[in-house]
C-alpha cells in the first residue's frame, strides 16, 4: 500500500466517523420498540432488582455476557450501546471491504467512500438511530454473507477472516435465532456461487454449526426448570392469540369459554390484553385458548383463502413505505446482476442472483401465509438481500482493473450526485421522525417521573398505553427497580417480572391491587369488567380515586381498588 493510498482509507475512515458523529449530534437515539426495552430492564436489573440473563427473544449466551457487564459495570445502557455497536461494526467492516476492493481495482477511494455513506444513509441510518434487536440480526447476519462472499485472502489472514464471519453468524443467531434462519439460504446460494475447495467450505460450515449447537445448549440448560417451561409454554400461547389469529369473541363462542371456566368479562379482559384479572393463564387456559382460536380460523378459512391472504400480507410487506427504499435499491441491485450475467453470459452471476428473489419471495409468502409481516422482518430480510447482492456484485468486478484507475466515470459522478441528494433527504426525514418519537417518549418519562416521586407505591397500567412508547436512549441509565408495571403482555408472568413484584410484597397481581394499600392502579375510568373480575371473589368493590397521574399529557386517575370479605 503506498503513501497516497493509504492516506486515502485514513480518510475515507475519517469520513465515516465525522458522519457518525454529524449524526449523534443532530438526531436523538431511541429504542424502535418496547420488547428491547424490556429486555434491556431484565439485562440491567431494573426488573428484578438484579441483572439477567434471560432476556426470552435474545440467547442466554448473549445474555449472560450482557448482564456480566451490567453487574460488574452499573449506570450505562449496555443493551442500547451493544445494538449501536454491532451496527457500526457491521457498517465499517464492509465500508473496510469495499475500499480494500477498490484499492486493487485503482478505483477512487473517497469517491468510493461516499458512495457508501450515501447508500448507508439511505438503507441503514434509520436502524441506527431507532434500534431494534431483529434488524441488528439482519444487518449482522447480512454482512457475514458479505464478507464470506468476497473474502479472497491466504494464510493467517484467511483464518483470521473465517473466524470474523463464524463470529458474527454465532451474534446473529444469538440475537435472532430466526432471522439468521431467513439469511441461510442466502448464505447457501453464495457458497455454492463462490469458487473455493469444497472441503473448506464443508470446514466453516461444520465449525458455524457447532458453535451453534453449543448456543443452543447453552439455552436449553438456561431454560430447564420447570417455571420456565411453563412461562415459554405460556408465552408461545400468547403469541399465537395476540400476534396471529386474535381473541375468539365470547358471544360466538360461549360454550368454549363455559368448558374452561370463563365468563364473558374475562374474555373482554383478555381482549384488552388485561391479562392479571384472567385467572389461571399461566397455567395451560392460555394454551386452550389458542388451540382453539387456531382451529377456529382453519375451519373458517380454506385453504385458498388462507393463500390469498397470505399473498395480501407479503405483497404489503413489499410495498411498505417503510422499507421501500431500501427494497427498491435491493431490487435495482439484484436486476442488474441479473442482467450483467446474461449479457456477459456468466450464468453463476445471474442464476445466484434469481435464488435471491425466489428466496427472498418464498419467504415473505410464507410469513405472510403465517399471518404476520412486520416491517422490522422485512427490513431484516431486505438488508440480508441487498448485501448478498452487492456481494456478488463486487466478486464479478474486484479482478477487473480499469484503464482510468483514478477518474471518475461519469455515470459514477452523477449516481454520487443523485444518492447524495436522496441521502440528504433522507437525514432531514429519519431526523423528523426522531424529533418527533423523542417528544412522545419525553411525555411517557413523565408518568415515570411520577413513580419515582412515590417509591413506595406501586401502580399497574394498561398493557395498550405502552404500545405506542419506546424510550430515548441516554447512555448514563441507572438501573433502578421498578415500582410500575403493565396489566399485560409478553413479561406477564415472566419469572424475572414475578421476582421484581416480590421485592415490593407482591406474589399475585390481581390480589395486591385490591388487598396491599401501597398498590394502584392508573386507569382512565372504573372498568366494569375488572369489577365483575373481583365480585366473584370479594363482596363490596369500590374504586376510589386517590391521585392523577400525568399520561400522554393528561392527567389520568389513580385508583385504589377495595373489597370487602372474600367470598
Amino acid at each position: 500500500m503506498n503513501k497516497s493510498v493509504k492516506r486515502e482509507k485514513i480518510i475515507s475512515f475519517g469520513l465515516f466517523f465525522i458522519f457518525l458523529a454529524v449524526v449523534f449530534l443532530m438526531i436523538p437515539v431511541t429504542y424502535a420498540i418496547n420488547d428491547d426495552v424490556a429486555m434491556r430492564d431484565i439485562a440491567s436489573g431494573a426488573m428484578s432488582g438484579s441483572p439477567d440473563y434471560h432476556l426470552v427473544f435474545v440467547k442466554a449466551a448473549l445474555g449472560a455476557l450482557l448482564s456480566a457487564v451490567y453487574r460488574y459495570f452499573p449506570g450505562i445502557d449496555w443493551y442500547g450501546l451493544m445494538w449501536m455497536g454491532f451496527v457500526i461494526l457491521s457498517a465499517a467492516l464492509i465500508l473496510w471491504k469495499i475500499l480494500s476492493i477498490c484499492e486493487k481495482r485503482g478505483r477512487n477511494l473517497l469517491a468510493a467512500s461516499i458512495l457508501f455513506l450515501s447508500v448507508f444513509a439511505l438503507t441503514g441510518l434509520g436502524h441506527l438511530v431507532s434500534f431494534q434487536f431483529t434488524v441488528v440480526a439482519g444487518i449482522v447476519a447480512g454482512t457475514a454473507v458479505f464478507l464470506y462472499c468476497l473474502d479472497d485472502s491466504s494464510g493467517k489472514k484467511e483464518y483470521r477472516m473465517a473466524a470474523l464471519v463464524i463470529l458474527l453468524i454465532w451474534i446473529s443467531f444469538c440475537v435472532r435465532e430466526n432471522v439468521l434462519l431467513m439469511a441461510v439460504p442466502f448464505g447457501g446460494l453464495i457458497i455454492l456461487y463462490k469458487k473455493e475447495p469444497v472441503k473448506k467450505k464443508a470446514l466453516m460450515v461444520s465449525i458455524a454449526c457447532v458453535g451453534l449447537a453449543g448456543i443452543m445448549v447453552l439455552e436449553m440448560f438456561s431454560y430447564s426448570s420447570a417455571e420456565w417451561k411453563s412461562y415459554k409454554d405460556y408465552n408461545t400461547a400468547r403469541s399465537v392469540i395476540y400476534d396471529y389469529y386474535g381473541v375468539p369473541p365470547y358471544e360466538e363462542n360461549r360454550e368454549f369459554y363455559d368448558s374452561i371456566g370463563l365468563q364473558e368479562y374475562d374474555v373482554v379482559n383478555l381482549e384488552r390484553y388485561q391479562l392479571v384479572f384472567v385467572d389461571d393463564l399461566e397455567n395451560g387456559k392460555m394454551q386452550q385458548i389458542a388451540d382453539y382460536a387456531e382451529q377456529r380460523y382453519r375451519e373458517q378459512n380454506s385453504l385458498t383463502a388462507r393463500v390469498m391472504a397470505g399473498v395480501r400480507i407479503a405483497v404489503q410487506g413489499e410495498l411498505g413505505k417503510e422499507t421501500l427504499v431500501l427494497n427498491l435499491l435491493a431490487k435495482a441491485l439484484v436486476l442488474l446482476n441479473i442482467i450483467t450475467g446474461i449479457r456477459y453470459r456468466k450464468k453463476a452471476l445471474w442464476l445466484v442472483n434469481a435464488g435471491f428473489l425466489l428466496c427472498e419471495g418464498a419467504l415473505t409468502f410464507y410469513l405472510g401465509y403465517e399471518g404476520r409481516l412486520p416491517s422490522r422482518v422485512m427490513a431484516a430480510l431486505l438488508i440480508i438481500e441487498f448485501l448478498a447482492a452487492l456481494a456478488v456484485f463486487f466478486s464479478e468486478r474486484r479482478n477487473t482493473v480499469p484503464e482510468t484507475a483514478k477518474k471518475i466515470p461519469g455515470w459514477t459522478a452523477g449516481l454520487l450526485i443523485v444518492l447524495l441528494a436522496a441521502a440528504a433527504w433522507q437525514f432531514t426525514v429519519i431526523r423528523e421522525r426522531q424529533l418527533q418519537s423523542t417528544a412522545a417518549n419525553q411525555e411517557y418519562e413523565l408518568l415515570q417521573s411520577y413513580y419515582r416521586e412515590h417509591p413506595g407505591q406501586v401502580y399497574f397500567i394498561p398493557a395498550t398505553w405502552t404500545a405506542g412508547y419506546t424510550e430515548n436512549f441516554h447512555i448514563r441509565k441507572e438501573a433502578r427497580l421498578d415500582n410500575g408495571f403493565s396489566l399485560g403482555g409478553w413479561t406477564t408472568f415472566l419469572p424475572v417480572h414475578e421476582q421484581g413484584l416480590k421485592k415490593f410484597g407482591i406474589e399475585d397481581e390481581n390480589t395486591a391491587l385490591i388487598e396491599n394499600d401501597n398498590v394502584y392502579l392508573i386507569f382512565n375510568t372504573p372498568s366494569s369488567r375488572i369489577t365483575a373480575y373481583y365480585e366473584q371473589k370479594y363482596e363490596d368493590v369500590q374504586w376510589t380515586e386517590t391521585d392523577t397521574a400525568p399520561v400522554y399529557g393528561m392527567e389520568v386517575p389513580v385508583f385504589k381498588i377495595s373489597g370487602g370479605e372474600r367470598r
